[in-house]
């Protein structure tokens, strides 16, 4: 993902600086010369300028501390002091040019928005863990309502805790597996503020694959290492399926996932290819009666920027294609549109909103070509019915009504005043129209 994707290839540039980080304090601790810890505290500045990943590897940096026999607890801290200094300045100045964000769940900012951060972190976390040494494909998160998530983190949690177990008798016994261990923990605490993905598990890896191949070590050859741990056979069958899974599995997986990438803008750009493209659609509004806000709003990005075809004047969507829309029309300006499980019920359609808007009946969001009106809500705040009025008739030149069936783009049949009509739940197309 972070070679295939341009706005991630920062990740790259962070775990290389990341690196360096960690080998410049490695030689610092070992060999005392300041000019290691120079280069080590460069290199986080660096690398903090070229993503905020780059928090991840002072994970390790804390844990080579905490896991060192010696010195005392507070010559440990002191050596940690000057990296608190580099991460202060550089939030003072991240702050101070306005960078960051706010109002989404895209990404949270642990500093201005704590609370949901908590949240997200103790939902996230076991979820990451378990993709770190499981393979799953954590991506699929944003595809799956609520009910469908807490129902994997029921499962995630035991499964994790079964890792755990393993793990535990090489971490009481072995100072280096507690060392990588820890550092994988801790790693993915600041990348928690993304929503869950496996290009977040870039520096995870870094330990994961360090404590697996201590443990797989120790478990073909007992004895081996600082701990003798006692090996038993199905401690020694599980390691031997994950080095299973992690070597010659997940380079057969990382072919597949590497030729999946294209689908990734397929998906995105399936509005700008499939939406109308005839003279009219300049002047246009391209309502989208159900869709996802990534392939909406690349409609216009698309169009407009690589002249694939005529461009609208604007986009905008009503309603979810996670779900069915149950789709009225109470006069010639106003469609009621109360899906299935209300709105927002799957977590690709709350990325670009703040966790913490509720909404509340009687309520009225006012947008360029209509307004939207509340009429009911579930308890948690999301809507179930919205009644959206236009300025002008439905029928007006200026709209152009579309919605997904079938995976495609089509045009919208209006229904008449008094009627509704039901738009199924659709998946975007995965393949070239």
């Amino acid at each position: 993902m972070p070679a295939g994707w341009l706005a991630n290839r920062n990740a790259l540039l962070c775990v290389s600086c990341g690196a360096l980080v960690l080998l410049g304090h490695l030689r610092w601790r070992q060999r005392g010369l300041w000019r290691d810890l120079g280069a080590a505290l460069l290199a986080l500045a660096l690398g903090l300028l070229a993503g905020e990943a780059t928090l991840g590897i002072l994970a390790y940096v804390a844990a080579w501390e905490l896991t060192q026999p010696a010195p005392r607890w507070a010559r440990k801290l002191m050596a940690l002091l000057p990296y608190g200094i580099i991460v202060v300045a550089w939030r003072l100045l991240y702050d101070g040019l306005g960078y960051g964000t706010y109002g989404s769940q895209l990404y949270l900012d642990p500093v201005h928005q704590p609370w949901s951060y908590l949240g997200a972190l103790i939902e996230r976390w076991p979820l990451l863990f378990f993709a770190q040494w499981s393979q799953a494909p954590v991506d699929l998160w944003l595809f799956l309502t609520r009910d469908q998530q807490l129902a994997l983190l029921a499962m995630v949690v035991p499964a994790s805790a079964a890792v755990t177990a393993f793990l535990w008798p090489a971490w009481r016994h072995d100072r280096l597996v507690r060392f990588w261990l820890i550092g994988m923990a801790l790693s993915l605490v600041p990348l928690c503020a993304a929503f869950p993905m496996d290009r977040l598990l870039i520096f995870a890896g870094i330990g994961g694959f360090g404590a697996l191949a201590t443990i797989a070590i120790s478990a073909t050859a007992p004895g081996h290492g600082e701990g003798r741990v006692a090996v038993g056979a199905w401690r020694t069958t599980v390691a031997r399926v994950l080095l299973a899974l992690h070597l010659p599995i997940a380079a057969g997986l990382l072919l597949i996932r590497t030729a999946g990438l294209p689908v990734l803008g397929t998906v995105v750009s399936q509005g700008a290819r499939e939406s109308p493209a005839d003279d009219a659609v300049s002047d246009q509004l391209f309502v989208f009666v159900n869709g996802f806000d990534f392939a909406v709003g690349y409609t216009w990005i698309l169009r407009s920027r690589e002249g694939s075809g005529p461009a609208p004047d604007s986009v905008t969507r009503l309603a979810s294609m996670a779900t069915d829309n149950a789709v009225s029309r109470e006069d010639e300006r106003t469609l009621v549109i109360a899906p299935t499980d209300g709105f927002i019920s799957a977590a690709i359609d709350g990325l670009l909103l703040n966790p913490d808007r509720a909404f509340h009946p009687g309520e009225v969001i006012t947008r360029t070509d209509f307004q939207a009106e509340i009429r009911a809500a579930t308890s948690d705040g999301r809507p179930t019915v919205v009644a959206f009025r236009f300025h002008l008739p439905l029928e007006d030149s200026r709209y152009r009504f579309l919605f997904w069936e079938n995976g495609r783009i089509t045009e919208l049949p209006l229904p008449a005043v008094g009627q509704q009509i039901l738009i199924r739940r659709s998946l975007p197309s995965w393949s070239e129209s």
